[in-house]
């Protein structure tokens, strides 16, 4: 028996010190009401991991003729999710046993509204929702009420005096969070307080960094699956390897990407900071400013590809080696020379539509929309050099109006030189080509495969780039 309770013991605190979970599955019931959004599909996403912020899709729906919707997923400890209908989305928090109520205010009931659901801007729709079970706690709804209290002291002390220190006024509302939500006795909750004074502490400098690091990392097991501590680990570390740390030359970073491309040089190079004694928070580290360097124009992409191909092959943390290949996976999407998503669209006759159709040549791809002035402007312009290019470039437009009936009169034959098709409510088609506003405009090589992502448009001298890139 006390053999037992010894492994037990060793067990969990393994768990702990590696950041394992041990919840149990249950399932989560999401019960949705969207009056105005009959036959569209609603998709429940979560977050890959909280480094890279990649999404995926884990359930779908379609509204019925009511208006409503139904969800039930099995999960396994409490986590942030996403509702994805049409071109908006909102997120909310969820964990194990919610049965949750989502109301969506109606399309059509105010202005607002109905431009948010046609812009392809992935905003968020106004929504309530709440859990149905009086034996749980309403987890959306305290961590809203926690990010109501943050704005209302950021408002009211912070904003009008943003030069002060706030050392003072962060200690009292501090203490004033964790009286709120004492009585919740609620881990994931608890956690997100934690976290969201730590962020505002690093944010408003109430504490040196070693002092945060000390309080809130060092020792402690990493939470991979908590956004609010992901949130903090990133505060504190995006700029850390480039300018904080005084232990990391940033001429050794240098020669650790971009001129050996080596994950073990650069693991070797973090590892001369005291702080990053951890081979786990290093190297976590490491992939948060792989992925900043990215945005640098002092570091090369195709060696952070190479350290984090190598990461994903050697990393000895299996949470790391998916978090490596899912910036691969979000870098490499779209990028030049990239296989590019498939386009299989119904013209107005009923033919389908594919890239294949135009292989041997390039095409250029714009979506837009019929509502959108400036999409309407570029027309012209497209049709100039559809006729210009005719032999060795092929124009396609996807429309994205959530109403097709309203720009019917654009896809009849002979209005245009070029095929001009509707996006047939394919949401997903966006979101493979990240459309997050409009018109969007690339190049597809004669090859099927990405030649720019985005294009210029025709009004800013896409003629003169196609000119240059066909005859070289």
């Amino acid at each position: 028996m006390i053999i037992n309770i010894i492994r037990t013991g060793i067990f969990l605190a393994l768990v702990t010190a590696i950041g394992i979970h041990t919840g149990w599955t249950s399932d989560l019931i999401i019960r949705g009401i969207f009056p105005g959004a009959e036959g569209e599909e609603v998709r429940l996403m979560k977050y890959r991991d909280l480094i890279s912020g990649s999404l995926t899709e884990i359930a779908s729906d379609t509204i019925d003729n009511e208006g409503h919707f139904f969800v039930r997923i099995a999960i396994d400890e409490p986590m942030q999710l996403t509702l994805r209908i049409m071109h908006a989305s909102n997120h909310f928090y969820a964990e194990p046993g919610n049965d949750l109520q989502v109301v969506i205010d109606p399309i059509g009931h105010n202005d607002q509204m109905q431009r948010l659901i046609q812009h392809p801007l992935h905003g968020a729709f106004p929504m309530t929702i709440y859990n149905r079970r009086e034996d749980q706690i309403d987890l959306s709804h305290k961590v809203d009420l926690l990010h109501k209290m943050v704005a209302d002291y950021i408002e009211k002390l912070v904003a009008p005096n943003i030069r002060a220190n706030h050392r003072t006024s962060l200690r009292l509302f501090a203490d004033r969070s964790r009286e709120t939500f004492a009585g919740c006795n609620h881990p994931f909750l608890d956690d997100y307080v934690t976290y969201y004074i730590a962020y505002m502490e690093r944010s408003l400098n109430t504490k040196p960094f070693n002092s945060l690091f000390e309080e809130y990392i060092n020792g402690q097991p990493i939470r991979y699956g908590h956004p609010m501590y992901m949130d903090f680990f990133k505060a504190m570390f995006d700029n850390y390897l480039f300018s904080e740390s005084r232990s990391i030359d940033i001429r050794d970073l240098y020669a650790a990407v971009n001129r050996q491309g080596s994950y073990i040089a650069l693991m070797d190079t973090l590892g001369k900071d005291s702080l990053l004694f951890n081979d786990r928070l290093r190297e976590l580290v490491m992939l948060n400013g792989l992925q900043r360097m990215f945005a640098r124009d002092d570091f090369l992409a195709a060696q952070i590809r190479e350290v984090l191909q190598q990461t994903n092959s050697e990393s000895r943390f299996p949470v790391h080696a998916s978090i490596a290949e899912n910036i691969l996976d979000r870098q490499l999407a779209l990028h030049r020379g990239s296989e590019v998503p498939p386009i299989e669209l119904y013209d107005v006759v009923g033919t389908r539509v594919s890239l294949q159709d135009f292989s041997g040549k390039y095409v250029y791809v714009f979506f837009g929309a019929g509502w959108c002035n400036t999409t309407m402007a570029e027309l012209g312009p497209l049709v100039d050099i559809t006729e210009t290019f005719s032999e060795d470039v092929v124009v396609l437009g996807i429309l994205t109006d959530r109403d097709k009936s309203l720009i019917e009169p654009l896809f009849a034959p002979g209005v245009f030189p070029f095929r001009l098709l509707h996006f047939g409510n394919d949401y997903r088609l966006l979101d493979n080509y990240r459309i997050r506003t409009i018109p969007q405009f690339l190049l597809i090589d004669p090859e099927g495969r990405m030649a720019a992502y985005p294009f210029v448009s025709p009004s800013a001298g896409a003629a003169d780039r196609l000119r240059q890139i066909i005859e070289n």
